[in-house]
């Protein structure tokens, strides 16, 4: 598979790009899934011989460092990706979408018809670790789209839009054995995607079924997530011994992942 990078250096900026494809096997088990007996007896798996996904990729990079311990970086990219299974039947499916949630996919016979794209921009703030603390800061501002076997362009179940990061740690060194690491991350990111569902197929399923009219055009409240890390270490001539507490999600924000199949069959 073809791959090219160039990097080229004019005082303090370092401009880069890149170009490449690139190739990727599905989940194992969709190759060996079986829907049903043949005449002769043996398994039918309409998806044994499905071929890989191909994409192709493009960067344009520059940075810089900003005085002695800061560095400035930006990145442009583009993605096509194409040759991604989709089902045989016109709809909205795509398997662009796996991996959004925990769920295992069953699909019936996928073809390799699929495309999608992804582009953004993507900021990189950096304070190298000096005098025993560091800051990393990222954001990135991003559009991903797929087109499924009926021929309609759609959000991916991906496409939040943005996302940023905030990673910043002090390291206070009390004596040569003892020390105190704390750290604390700072998440937010838009919210995934999801339509509205089909509830008579979902009852017959019984799994959540979207309808393909307006697939992913709706959208969950944005993800946010704060945590804070300390980490107690003492050195010994032979041995260190580390006690570390994570206070995750110390707001408590409820963010949503996706939604699920849950019916209520008490008979109230």
């Amino acid at each position: 598979e073809p791959r090219i990078g160039a990097q080229h250096t004019r005082g303090l900026n370092r401009f880069t790009a890149g170009l490449g494809v690139h190739s990727q096997v599905q989940a194992t088990y969709l190759y060996a899934a079986s829907n049903g007996v043949l005449a002769d007896g043996t398994l039918r798996m309409p998806n044994a011989g499905m071929g890989m996904t191909r994409s192709a990729h493009a960067v344009l990079g520059w940075s810089r460092p900003l005085g002695e311990v800061w560095t400035m970086k930006a990145e442009v990219y583009a993605q096509g990706l194409w040759n991604i299974p989709v089902s045989l039947e016109p709809s909205a499916f795509s398997l662009v979408n796996s991996g959004a949630g925990f769920s295992r996919l069953f699909p019936d016979t996928l073809v390799n018809e699929g495309t999608a794209s992804n582009r953004g921009v993507e900021l990189t703030l950096a304070r190298a670790f000096r005098d025993r603390w560091f800051v990393l800061l990222t954001a990135s501002v991003f559009d991903s789209k797929f087109i499924g076997s009926d021929g309609v362009e759609r959000n991916t179940d991906f496409n939040g839009g943005y996302a940023w990061n905030a990673l910043a740690s002090k390291d206070w060194r009390f004596n040569s054995a003892w020390s105190l690491v704390t750290g604390l991350k700072v998440t937010m990111a838009g919210g995934r995607r999801y339509g509205t569902p089909d509830i008579e197929a979902s009852n017959a399923a019984r799994e959540l079924i979207y309808l393909d009219e307006g697939f992913n055009e709706k959208q969950f409240a944005p993800y946010f997530r704060l945590d804070l890390k300390t980490n107690v270490t003492w050195n010994r001539p032979e041995s260190t011994h580390q006690l570390g507490i994570d206070f995750v999600n110390l707001t408590g924000e409820e963010n949503v992942l996706k939604l699920t199949y849950a019916p209520d069959e008490s008979g109230d």
